[in-house]
């Protein structure tokens, strides 16, 4: 595009004129530093001309990657805190924070272990980033030691140091490493003078299909009746509403409609907004308790915001040693145990069991606020044999098959129709009945009423 001025914040112009073309590919733009446009066209004509003259990419950013960008040397030490001096869209939790300041750390040790002689961003080259992901995915993290501190409810602050046994990363942590590196680096690029991201041509690999278990219903009265004060509104809103625990947690009487009918609240993980009905029993429970402060559930609100990891623990603890069930599994040794049953398993069922009621999948996917309906749909993958074959089992009678010979019964049989739903059967038998066949569609009514009080 031609050279331009800036648009300032009284609707004025900038006296300099600014460039902003490509080359190679790559997209150049700063200021020309001059006030007159023709001086300003001569200066971009002849900076191009310049460029092309390059003959790779690493001379082209050894010659002009600071020029160009007006950047300075940046140590990938301190990026961390410029990094979080630059103006972001979405701001991080404090949680977030402290994970993405650790998987930045990491890359840090990496590179002062590996090439000692790169201490500034713009030494960071393509195929060192390539290196670091590289042994993320196949080794697990550069430093493998994890030392953080732990904080439990009546105990002192303790420092907790491990080594993971299996240091193999899932591969949502494999990318979480790759998106704090990109993001840095995208950050920071004009600022460091860097012609390109030396992480953004490495693609995510993809998720692993997940592995989490649905609560059975024999499991969720379990819940119901043994759980204590503590957990049973965390299970009960998650299991009618399909919320992550932080929204539950977190949740807001502001978020609640003044008949607690429904709940209105923007999601924390995505930020999309979400309706949700509220299921009786809920409304009953929300009905009952004291709107005393900001939050609904001001215990839950008051753990997770100071050690969110306490409420998984307790989740834990209660499902293996009250409700005697498995939590974790390993799929291989080279993997590590995964969570297969916790509280985002009351959100899997959820899904679950709304799409085997036959909710239409545009809204589940609206009330539990899923980007996309393929996860939706895989949510909804998780009939079970037992599931299957207790459904299969109504056609059973369809037919008249007795179950020890294999035979037809004796007696009036249902015909292909009884597969419509139970009015729509009723319908059609009515409307079959003639002067001749009358005694014999009597029969069938009689056995399709017989066959409906007994289902109730």
């Amino acid at each position: 595009m031609p050279i331009y001025r800036r648009k300032l914040g009284n609707g004025k112009l900038s006296d300099n004129y600014y460039y902003d073309f490509r080359v190679g590919g790559k997209r150049f733009r700063g200021s020309t530093g001059e006030t007159k446009k023709r001086k300003a066209e001569d200066y971009e004509r002849d900076y191009i001309a310049r460029l092309k003259q390059q003959k790779s990419k690493q001379s082209l950013a050894l010659n002009f990657g600071k020029y160009i960008a007006g950047g300075t040397d940046i140590s990938i030490e301190d990026a961390w805190e410029k990094f979080l001096k630059k103006p972001s869209p979405r701001k991080m939790s404090k949680a977030r924070e402290k994970a993405t300041k650790s998987r930045w750390r990491d890359f840090c040790s990496f590179m002062e272990d590996q090439h000692p002689k790169a201490s500034s961003m713009a030494q960071v080259t393509r195929q060192m980033a390539e290196e670091y992901i590289h042994h993320i995915r196949t080794e697990g993290r550069w430093n493998s030691a994890v030392s953080f501190e732990r904080t439990q409810e009546g105990r002192k602050k303790r420092q907790i140091n491990y080594k993971p046994k299996t240091p193999r990363l899932s591969t949502a942590a494999q990318n979480d490493f790759l998106q704090t590196c990109r993001m840095v680096f995208a950050r920071l690029q004009e600022d460091a003078g860097l012609l390109e991201n030396p992480f953004a041509h490495i693609n995510k690999v993809p998720n692993e299909p997940t592995s989490r278990q649905i609560f059975t219903l024999e499991e969720l009265k379990s819940i119901h009746d043994k759980a204590d004060d503590f957990l049973y509104p965390l299970f009960l809103t998650a299991i009618t509403t399909g919320l992550r625990e932080g929204d539950i947690c977190l949740l807001k009487w502001d978020h609640l409609d003044a008949k607690r009918e429904w709940i209105h609240l923007k999601m924390q993980k995505t930020g999309k907004p979400v309706d949700i009905p509220i299921l009786p029993e809920l409304r009953r429970y929300l009905l009952t308790l004291p709107q005393d402060g900001e939050y609904v559930f001001p215990e839950l609100a008051a753990t997770y915001k100071r050690n969110r990891t306490l409420i998984s623990e307790r989740v834990k603890k209660f499902l293996n040693e009250t409700l005697k069930l498995k939590t974790r599994e390993r799929p291989d040794k080279k993997h590590r145990q995964r969570s297969v049953k916790d509280i985002h398993s009351c959100r899997h069922t959820f899904v679950y069991l709304a799409g085997l009621h036959g909710i239409p999948l545009p809204i589940v996917q609206s009330i539990v606020g899923h980007m996309s309906t393929a996860v939706t749909k895989l949510y909804m993958a998780h009939a079970t044999n037992e599931a299957k074959l207790k459904e299969v089992a109504r056609l059973k009678d369809a037919f008249g098959f007795d179950d020890k010979k294999g035979t037809n019964k004796k007696g009036p049989t249902l015909p292909v129709s009884t597969l419509l739903p139970r009015n729509q059967q009723l319908v059609q038998l009515v409307k079959s009945i003639t002067r001749e066949n009358c005694l014999k569609k009597k029969d069938e009514l009689l056995a399709l009423l017989t066959d409906a009080s007994q289902d109730k």
